[in-house]
């Protein structure tokens, strides 16, 4: 139901800037819609948690990519 595909560091680093823009705005839908689903069913927290936080480092990975290409060459994140 909310599986994605999740880019490694090197395809994150490989995008074009248009490419980032795209998926940077599907990575923060998914992210969202994954947290209003945890919101309306909380039962459903434990078994979308390793979604949730595999959604989480997609979206600060490309987040930084975007806005700050040096912070995210420094930036070292446990996926």
């Amino acid at each position: 139901m909310f599986q994605q595909y999740y880019l490694s560091r090197e395809q994150i680093e490989a995008l074009s800037i248009d490419e980032l823009g795209h998926e940077y705005e599907k990575a923060k839908n998914h992210l969202d819609a994954l947290l209003k689903v945890v919101e309306t069913n909380n039962a459903l927290k434990v078994p979308l948690l390793d979604l949730i936080k595999k959604a989480r480092v997609q979206y600060v990975l490309l987040r930084s990519r975007e806005y700050s290409p040096v912070y995210f060459r420094h930036l070292k994140l446990a996926a």
